[in-house]
């Protein structure tokens, strides 16, 4: 592969924003570079497995993305770079100083105080702050822990730094990802330490709401709920997947919880903080679900009346657990129909949460105009993925990012809408 020019601009930092790698390496003033995605899959240095790598540094040249450099997200994986063009691979360090490696291959300066560099593929007023990377729990059907390895947790005060850089930049909104966030801190410091992360993150000037996503129910921190219930900051929404509710699910699915345990965690997360949307994602369709179980599940549901829901049909995954050891004996068919009773279900349960909300002040935040209508959300949706409150265009002109006061004056199914009064 050909080095560029001595001319050439420097690598700048790619940020996407489900990715964790080093941004390092940056020459000031060059609009022409762009962040663009791709994936590949490289073999992970010393061993057999493939794992998915994620771009996370680019190099222009000539003002074209010529060269592209990526990290591998597993913790003793190669760093590599890819000849776009050629579609070559060619190692260059390791993983454990990716940006001085892949520096010095392209002839490029390497910034440590870039480190937690990012250039937003959001809007300005909202970004994704990933705490760890891979996961230990190795439920049945999931590949995460092959793609991605084990957990591994991003130091604390590099979360810290890089959310006031991303708060100095105009953010407003932080929503916390990872492959599973309430494992945070276990593999670093002996102890999970997500409670005392979102209170840090609440303490970061200019933050205003802090999002928590992709929570897992075994061994759920006690003081993640007393952060949410104390802290002004947290939003009252929690996204944390259920996948099922039988206990024969649960435990084919090697889900290390029980039904009781869940639903206790329903209760306590619901007394604590009240007014919260919970958002599940459920899994039907399981080898062995039987109608029983899958009755079970829709009397979960009906019960429960999640906030926010999401189902899934199962799939095999090559390597996983239930790959290697199940047999996939749901037929498509029913697959399906469950998903489709499930979420008729669910679709009367958001409509009826919905039009309980109508007359209600509500705090929102804009993100952005659409036709008629500004775009805005409260603390309980997630942009992109949950609903959205509408609001004319013609009777005040607002700014995207900015909070509002807005009275819910209609409702449908998945959507609301509202007028400004402050």
């Amino acid at each position: 592969m050909q080095r560029p020019a001595d001319d050439a601009p420097a690598v700048l930092p790619c940020v996407q924003e489900q990715s964790d790698g080093v941004h390092a390496v940056r020459q000031e003033g060059d609009p022409r570079a762009r962040a663009r995605a791709l994936e590949i899959k490289i073999l992970a240095g010393g061993g057999n497995e493939d794992w998915e790598a994620r771009v996370d540094l680019v190099a222009a040249v000539g003002g074209e993305l010529r060269i592209q450099a990526v990290v591998l997200h597993a913790p003793h994986a190669e760093v590599v770079l890819l000849d776009v063009a050629s579609g070559s691979v060619v190692q260059v360090g390791s993983s454990r100083v990716p940006g001085a490696g892949i520096a010095a291959a392209l002839g490029a300066e390497h910034r440590t105080e870039l480190e937690t560099s990012r250039l937003l593929s959001t809007p300005r007023h909202y970004a994704y702050l990933k705490i760890s990377e891979g996961c230990n729990w190795k439920c049945g059907y999931c590949a995460i822990p092959l793609i991605r390895g084990p957990h591994v947790s991003v130091p604390f005060e590099r979360l810290l730094e890089e959310a006031r850089s991303l708060a100095a930049a105009g953010v407003r909104e932080l929503m916390v990802i990872a492959q599973d966030t309430t494992y945070y801190g276990l593999d670093l410091y002996g102890r999970r330490r997500l409670g005392e992360l979102l209170r840090a993150l609440c303490r970061i000037e200019g933050i205003e709401w802090v999002r928590l996503h992709y929570a897992y129910p075994t061994g759920f921190p006690d003081d993640v709920i007393e952060a949410m219930a104390e802290e002004p900051k947290i939003c009252r929404y929690l996204d944390i997947p259920f996948q099922h509710i039988s206990d024969a699910q649960l435990a084919a699915m090697h889900r290390r919880h029980t039904k009781a345990e869940a639903l206790d965690l329903i209760r306590r997360l619901r007394e604590a903080i009240p007014g919260i949307a919970l958002r599940t994602t459920l899994l039907v369709g399981y080898p062995g679900e039987t109608e029983q179980d899958f009755g079970e599940l829709l009397r979960f549901v009906a019960d429960i009346r999640f906030e926010r829901l999401g189902v899934f049909a199962y799939s095999e995954e090559e390597g996983t657990r239930s790959a290697r050891t199940l047999r996939d004996d749901v037929p498509d068919p029913v697959k399906r129909s469950r998903v489709e009773r499930i979420m008729l279900l669910q679709h009367d349960i958001a409509r009826e949460a919905n039009l309980a909300r109508v007359g209600t002040l509500e705090r929102v935040i804009v993100d952005g105009r659409q036709g008629a209508c500004y775009v805005a959300r409260s603390e309980f949706d997630s942009p992109e993925v949950d609903q959205e409150i509408l609001i004319p265009a013609a009777d005040k002109r607002l700014m995207r990012g900015r909070f509002y006061t807005a009275r819910i004056t209609a409702a449908e199914d998945y959507d609301l809408y509202g007028r400004i009064e402050a």
